[in-house]
């Protein structure tokens, strides 16, 4: 797949949502641009020992994703000066929004005057609790669904936020995505993977479009827990349409 970009255009991007919300499937389709590339997740890539034995699974931009956990740095001395090779018009990351675990959240507000665009990731928070429960995610509670999905809210109202269901991204991808990006992507659809090894095993293998990755099974929670929610499905209810 390309992008109708034209000669000497950039965009600079990056594609956020909780965990399990659908980020790497969003992130795979920028991925597997001929003329584009977006990397996993940085955050991971503190984990220096992990990360130089799989460094190489970032492909084509590997070269230039040097081990750093600071997610300004990376904008400046890799994603940059990667989107400034003639090959490529659109760069950037992704990432998944997590506030008790890193520092990602302030140095988004860094970020926003540099992007050309960012994606905000939806996705029914019942669905998005459920699957970390599924994966064994025990620490994991509304009160964290809540807080990830009240900050999600805030960044969907910005000028540069390009809101992604994945409900309804899932039924037409690029057809879901040229009508929000301020570009066209040509077809036909063919995912490659994020290079994302560091993290969660299922996410590495979401290379398909659909809701629920392979082996992911559904948890169904209690009541309580539902109504717990009640603050993320707010959000969720007012961007959905």
């Amino acid at each position: 797949m390309k992008t109708n970009l034209a000669d000497g255009d950039k965009q600079l991007f990056f594609v956020l949502g909780p965990p399990r919300s659908g980020t790497t499937v969003v992130a795979s389709v920028f991925n597997s641009l001929t003329d584009g590339f977006c990397l996993g997740e940085p955050h991971w890539l503190h984990e220096a020992e992990r990360g130089k034995a799989d460094i190489e699974a970032y492909g084509k931009v590997a070269e230039y994703y040097r081990l750093v956990d600071d997610y300004m740095l990376i904008m400046h001395t890799n994603i940059i000066p990667i989107l400034q090779r003639p090959e490529f018009h659109i760069g950037g990351y992704k990432s998944t929004y997590q506030p008790f675990r890193h520092t990602c959240d302030p140095l988004l507000e860094a970020h926003l005057p540099l992007v050309d665009f960012f994606v905000v990731v939806l996705r029914d928070p019942t669905r998005v609790l459920s699957s970390q429960r599924a994966l064994g995610w025990k620490h994991l509670r509304p009160r964290d669904t809540n807080k990830e999905y009240l900050r999600m809210g805030e960044l969907a109202a910005h000028p540069k936020a390009v809101i992604v269901v994945l409900e309804d991204f899932v039924a037409d991808p690029l057809g879901y995505l040229n009508k929000r990006l301020p570009f066209r992507i040509e077809g036909p659809l063919a995912l490659e993977p994020t290079g994302h090894r560091f993290g969660d095993v299922v996410a590495n293998e979401s290379t398909g479009v659909y809701p629920e990755a392979p082996g992911c099974r559904v948890v169904e929670l209690n009541e309580k827990w539902c109504r717990a929610l009640a603050p993320a499905m707010e959000v969720w209810e007012r961007w959905k349409a």
